[in-house]
């Protein structure tokens, strides 16, 4: 890793934690997604957390999200008491929003927590219209643009995440929420900070989840060149929807949805074919992986929602056949995409 001088003075003042580069970043972050506010925090998963809470989810409120993600996003959910309920998957594999629009005619929904899934989007225009609060999970999804907003702007706060492995990734875990709430905004800054205002002067229970500075400089960095990014990305893009036939593309890129590409998945037509393809991309070196093994509703920590298998297949059916390609430098290769696609064509038989 190259030491940037944005790195190197964090140890010369040594203000370790929420330094000027931490307020830096929440600035900066602000304007690029149009937002009145940016709080940063320790990861993406308190993010979550803390855009909740401060949107009034609590024991009491029912929350809707997709089975089909990472963990952290049902998790923050059941974090605050509240009732967590799961809507399927469409065939883009984001949530169905024609199934969130009609829970609150079945039950009370108070909220939805939307995900920006592998940097793209559900259909906000609809969810938009069912009258609840939204906490749009952007972890995935930084710069991706809906509509001709920026991820993070769609909903009534927007959380990010800046692991390492994200396209906007740091040094460690960092989180960040957007809004334009700034009554929200002033209470998650208190919440992450042990529920203080001022220095010893606290006004609730709080958490320790303050951004490290050195993080802020890491991420800074990579913000300061992020356009090439992005455009990285959505070039490998159409190279892999361009070349790779028998597979379904289910991330399109179009007047509504330009996503930002945090991986590039790819369903193939059985469960038996992806391990298939998964095998032999593995034998030749080529990195590969599932995102996700299984759906939320079929693991452990959710077994007490009481759900079995079959009762989202949209979700199950994903698990079952999806495999992500790489999306780093090195896969942007002339030889190394060469190599994927020759083994791709010899699995799907063309």
């Amino acid at each position: 890793m190259i030491i940037s001088n944005r790195i190197r003075r964090v140890f010369e003042h040594e203000n370790w934690i929420l330094g000027d580069e931490v307020r830096e970043l929440e600035t900066r972050v602000a304007n690029y997604t149009r937002r009145n506010c940016a709080v940063a925090c320790g990861s993406g998963a308190d993010a979550l957390y803390l855009a909740l809470d401060a949107m009034g989810i609590c024991a009491g409120k029912t929350v809707a999200t997709t089975p089909f993600t990472f963990g952290a996003t049902a998790a923050a959910i059941l974090r605050t008491g509240a009732r967590l309920v799961f809507v399927d998957i469409g065939q883009d594999l984001q949530i169905d929003a024609v199934q969130v629009a009609t829970l609150p005619m079945l039950r009370k929904l108070d909220a939805a927590v939307t995900v920006d899934l592998f940097g793209s989007f559900p259909d906000y225009k609809t969810i938009s219209e069912c009258g609840i609060k939204v906490i749009e999970d952007a972890a995935q999804a930084f710069g991706a643009e809906y509509d001709g907003r920026k991820a993070g702007s769609l909903g009534h706060a927007g959380c990010f995440s800046f692991h390492p492995s994200k396209p906007l990734g740091g040094i460690g875990d960092a989180g960040m929420v957007v809004t334009d709430d700034f009554d929200a905004a002033a209470r998650m800054r208190a919440r992450c900070n042990h529920g203080q205002v001022l220095k010893y002067s606290y006004v609730e229970d709080g958490l320790n989840s303050r951004m490290d500075s050195l993080q802020a400089s890491a991420i800074l960095d990579k913000l300061d060149n992020y356009d090439a990014e992005l455009h990285h990305r959505r070039t490998l893009a159409r190279l892999y929807r361009d070349n790779i036939d028998g597979v379904r593309h289910p991330i399109q890129s179009g007047c509504v949805r330009n996503p930002s590409f945090s991986i590039y998945p790819v369903i193939f037509d059985s469960p038996e074919l992806r391990e298939r393809a998964k095998a032999a991309l593995s034998h030749a070196g080529l990195w590969c992986r599932v995102y996700y093994p299984s759906p939320l509703h079929l693991e452990a920590a959710f077994a007490a929602l009481g759900h079995k298998r079959g009762d989202f297949p949209r979700a199950e059916r994903a698990c079952e056949t999806i495999l992500a390609l790489p999306m780093d430098e090195k896969a942007s290769q002339l030889d190394q995409l060469d190599r994927l696609f020759n083994v791709l064509g010899e699995v799907l038989g063309k």
